[in-house]
């Protein structure tokens, strides 16, 4: 493309200055006279006052005439005057002003040629150059376009990477400023309590990555000998059968590489589930293998809540591991689902009491330093089949709000979501949207619409599923197919479960009274919450809602201060931030 528009500059030029040049001698063409003159006079040959003859005003010119008076004739302009008169006197010749006419005609008439024929020229070259300049355009642009977008990159690295070094300089403040207040005694006692976390979670990291069971075979002997072998009609078991000790979930086997997929959770953020599928999906059977891969491990790791519109997991009812089961065909079914839904909000929050009590932050910091006796499980609720209890509720989406507050806020503090449903698209009153934010793992079996996969798993891919089991799976940082484990004998592992009874210590006719059921709660930490939380807590002292609104960005682009109080009140309401006469203060 630089060729080209050199070309055509020099193109350009050249046929400028050639024009430039044809004009000049047009226009020199014009000018004067190209033949000579001669000037004449009348005088009589006998004169006695010559001065009066022959005066400027008595002078006449006239062409010269032709020299041979046979050619006079031919021309056909021909003038019998052109003679000099008989009588008149010649005067004098006044040579022609510019003799050389033609050449300048001639000249001008060659330089427009050759502008002309250039012009031509470039002309056909650029029609040649068409395809080449299309497509050197297309590749500019789209070069342009990925240095646009390099640059808009940079610009939000460098300005992300700014805010976390001030994150860190603050961090780093509030901490040196609590250790200059505490004492020698209290300073040891932090850094102990620290070295404990830290270990709780590289043993956490380190169990994570320990395989379920070893291969049989340890010798050459051993891996030739055919006794143990598996024949034909033998099952292998997946992770989370009684025979394998373990505290990891089995999902189901990649499509893609044949690797097993396997969660163990940590303690520092458990995971939750979105499943949708229509029936005959395999989304019963997912989540029964969950529930058994929880049984296996024991109520020291797992216990959870089951409410559901159908009788597919009843089973489970009278296992240790289960808190509370709930179904809408029993009489009050709706509202004890409901009452459990805010009974796990209300664990929730007793956990986040406990943590701050020993100055821990998730459930494995909590753990590391209580005894085997006082640790805390792994929580899961799960709900199935809850669009058709709650679809025509005034307290619907209320209702759904708290589980995406579940989804969210329990995560640190152990508890987790298995929602389960055949259609996801929601009604005018219900969105779903919020809780498949939280969620770390979405799936999606066979469907009947797009609706579903689309909210899923942002695609519709899910239409085009063989059913029975067969899953496409979506995570923060991966996206691919799955065959889900089956359970073919549910009841060996729920009679294998003899781990003892669990008290309940939250029953469900006193359910938390601290959270209404008519609030109007949209969404569980929302950016401005976090915001406010995060300036609070990095400033000491109590703050009008004026001043939190003139600190936090977010909270500025609000026009009404009422909305900043009412974020505000949220997290009062999480206890994250305490009240007084009208001002605030980060806990």
């Amino acid at each position: 493309m630089v060729d080209i528009n050199r070309e055509g500059r020099t193109n350009a030029v050249t046929v400028g200055v050639l024009s430039l040049a044809g004009g000049l001698c047009f226009a020199t063409s014009f000018y004067g006279r190209q033949t000579p003159l001669i000037e004449y006079c009348f005088k009589p040959t006998e004169v006695k006052n010559p001065q009066d003859f022959c005066t400027p005003d008595k002078r006449y010119t006239m062409p010269v005439p032709f020299t041979s008076p046979e050619q006079q004739p031919a021309n056909p302009k021909y003038q019998e005057d052109w003679q000099l008169p008989e009588h008149a006197t010649l005067l004098r010749t006044i040579p022609p002003t510019n003799p050389h006419k033609w050449a300048w005609t001639l000249s001008s008439t060659v330089f427009f040629g050759l502008a002309y024929g250039l012009s031509k020229a470039r002309e056909r070259k650029l029609l040649e150059y068409l395809p080449q300049h299309r497509e050197e355009v297309k590749s500019s642009w789209l070069l342009n376009r990925i240095r646009v977008s390099n640059h808009q990159q940079k610009v939000e690295y460098a300005a992300e990477l700014d805010y976390q070094l001030w994150q860190f300089s603050a961090d780093r403040a509030v901490r040196a400023k609590q250790l200059s207040m505490m004492s020698p005694q209290e300073i040891q006692v932090y850094q102990e309590q620290a070295r404990l976390q830290a270990e709780a979670e590289t043993r956490v990291i380190t169990n994570s990555v320990e395989p379920a069971g070893l291969l049989k075979g340890q010798t050459l002997d051993d891996v030739t000998a055919p006794g143990d072998k598996l024949s034909g009609n033998e099952a292998i078991p997946f992770p989370g059968q009684p025979t394998i000790p373990t505290i990891s979930l089995g999902l189901g086997v990649r499509r893609d590489n044949g690797e097993p997929i396997i969660i163990t959770p940590d303690g520092i953020s458990l995971a939750s589930f979105m499943i949708a599928g229509k029936s005959g999906s395999g989304k019963s059977c997912l989540v029964q293998n969950l529930l058994c891969s929880m049984l296996d491990a024991g109520t020291d790791y797992y216990q959870f809540f089951v409410c559901e519109g159908k009788a597919d997991y009843f089973q489970f009812k009278d296992s240790p591991h289960c808190l509370g089961y709930y179904s809408s065909a029993d009489l009050n079914g709706s509202s004890e689902i409901l009452q459990c839904i805010l009974r796990v909000r209300g664990i929730i929050n007793d956990r986040i009491k406990l943590f701050r009590e020993i100055n821990a932050t998730n459930l494995a910091g909590y753990n590391s330093q209580r005894s085997p006796s006082e640790r805390l499980p792994f929580l899961y609720l799960v709900c199935d089949e809850l669009m058709n209890i709650f679809a025509s509720s005034d307290e619907g989406q209320t209702t759904f709000d708290y589980l995406r507050e579940i989804a969210c806020l329990g995560r640190s503090s152990g508890v987790g979501l298995i929602f389960v449903d055949q259609r996801m698209k929601g009604t005018k009153n219900l969105n779903l949207a919020p809780i498949r934010e939280q969620v770390a793992y979405a799936i999606c079996g066979l469907v009947k619409g797009v609706e579903t996969s689309e909210l899923i798993l942002g695609i519709k891919d899910a239409i085009n599923l063989r059913g029975k089991g067969d899953f496409l799976v979506a995570t923060d940082d991966d996206y691919f197919r799955m065959q889900a484990y089956l359970v073919e004998n549910v009841g060996a592992y729920i009679q294998s479960d003899s781990d003892g009874t669990i008290t309940d210590t939250y029953p469900v006719n006193n359910p938390q009274t601290t959270i209404s059921l008519s609030a109007n709660i949209s969404n569980a930490l929302s950016p401005e919450m976090e915001q406010a939380l995060e300036w609070l807590r990095t400033h000491e002292g109590w703050y009008t809602a004026g001043a939190i609104r003139r600190g936090c960005r977010k909270l500025k682009e609000m026009i009404e201060l009422s909305q900043v109080e009412q974020v505000i009140q949220r997290l009062v309401e999480f206890e994250l931030v305490e009240e007084s006469e009208g001002k605030y203060r980060g806990l």
